[in-house]
């Protein structure tokens, strides 16, 4: 009876079993719950408020130096802690410390910050995305036009991979506020960066 209240969603007592669960001393009862908690429920089970869920989740994360634990407590978060001012606080200067001590930050969380407009989601995206263009250029164009400024100013002194990187963002993003930084880079030494900035300044006009 104990193993059905743990793994089926439509049973009244499952968040409640699960939640316990997070807390048990056994890692690997943790690491179950805490998986099954951060899949999204059935449709017709009530997604409900539980502060004490959202405590564990967050103590998790201080806690946890384990990826999968880390990972799963972001997800988990973005079901039950949809909306949450002072979880998406909380979560969002953990983050940023870690993001400033070089913490690997799976995108769970970063997507868990993006999703509630959390304030920290710039600053922890570009310091991402510095190290790891390639993977984090999707989550900067996400932020949307508010970090022009900011890629400009990568643009004036980033090397030429980030330059790179910052007009493609730039592209989908970018307002007549960066047309003129952009013009000067179509004569740049790098044929790529000529071709990126000539394709950012285009699309931009595009949508004047």
């Amino acid at each position: 009876e104990t193993y059905r209240q743990m793994t089926d969603p439509t049973n009244s007592s499952y968040l409640v079993v699960n939640l316990d669960q997070l807390s048990n001393v056994n890692l690997r009862r943790v690491k179950q719950a805490l998986e099954r908690l951060a899949t999204q429920p059935p449709e017709g089970v009530e997604v409900r408020k539980m502060p004490r869920m959202v405590e564990e989740l967050i103590r998790l994360l201080r806690e946890g130096s384990d990826s999968e634990i880390t990972d799963n407590s972001g997800q988990a978060l973005r079901i039950w802690a949809k909306d949450d001012e002072a979880a998406v606080e909380t979560v969002g200067k953990i983050v940023s410390s870690w993001s400033q001590n070089g913490r690997s930050i799976p995108t769970s969380l970063v997507e868990y910050l993006l999703e509630n407009g959390s304030e920290d989601s710039a600053l922890v995206i570009d310091r991402l995305w510095v190290k790891s263009p390639e993977r984090w250029s999707v989550y900067y164009a996400k932020l949307g036009a508010v970090v022009e400024e900011r890629l400009a100013y990568h643009l004036e002194t980033s090397p030429d991979e980030l330059k790179k990187s910052a007009l493609g963002i730039l592209r989908k993003i970018g307002t007549k506020k960066s047309l003129p930084i952009l013009v000067r880079f179509k004569d740049h030494q790098d044929d790529d960066i000529n071709i990126l900035a000539a394709r950012a300044i285009s699309a931009i006009e595009s949508r004047k």
